[in-house]
């Protein structure tokens, strides 16, 4: 008999980092929006994440002058309408949470 597990998260991925308000290191998680900058024909895109002590936010940045015709419509909308699975799927991509240098916490 072979079994197959699917193994789904049940919250967001949190990041430790130091919260300024704090002055210590906290987590942080996905406050379950996205910020949406447009410049002329450029987009900067950015996931919010709060302090879970405080409610400090910082900003993750997801796309950065991004020219707008190179972005998908339906992502496009998702991230107007901060959709929860857009949320998620961002607080699990490993590239953009390195690239914005994202230590990963170890609560749980």
């Amino acid at each position: 008999m072979k079994v197959i597990w699917t193994v789904t998260p049940v919250g967001y991925q949190r990041i430790a980092k130091r919260c300024p308000s704090c002055s210590v290191k906290r987590d942080f998680t996905p406050s379950g929006a996205f910020r949406v900058n447009s410049q002329k024909k450029v987009l900067d895109v950015w996931s919010i994440y709060k302090c879970t002590h405080c409610d400090y936010t910082w900003n993750i940045s997801l796309f950065s002058r991004l020219p707008v015709s190179k972005i998908n419509r339906d992502l496009y909308g998702r991230l107007m309408a901060n959709d929860a699975a857009t949320v998620q799927y961002f607080a699990y991509d490993n590239a953009i949470l390195k690239r914005n240098n994202a230590e990963l916490s170890g609560a749980a």
